[in-house]
């Protein structure tokens, strides 16, 4: 776990550093997938860099973009 945490450190640091817009996507998978178990032990990081963009953002809106593009689901409702 240290490994990922540290190569992720270094890469969001380097971005933050040259002011280079970045996303990051954090989220846990299975190992095995062909072993039936519902164990998600895998952490998966996605870092990418996108435009940058200026003004006003709304802080509530929430992009399911990025979650459908990962093959997550947001739902609201029960």
């Amino acid at each position: 776990m240290d490994d990922i945490v540290n190569w992720a450190f270094l890469i969001i640091d380097y971005l933050q550093n040259k002011q280079i817009a970045h996303n990051i996507y954090i989220t846990r998978g299975k190992s095995n997938i062909k072993e039936n178990k519902e164990e998600y032990r895998d952490v998966r990081i996605y870092i990418w860099a996108r435009k940058s963009t200026q003004g006003a953002k709304d802080i509530h809106a929430f992009n399911l973009a990025a979650c459908e593009l990962f093959g997550h689901l947001s739902i609201k409702c029960e």
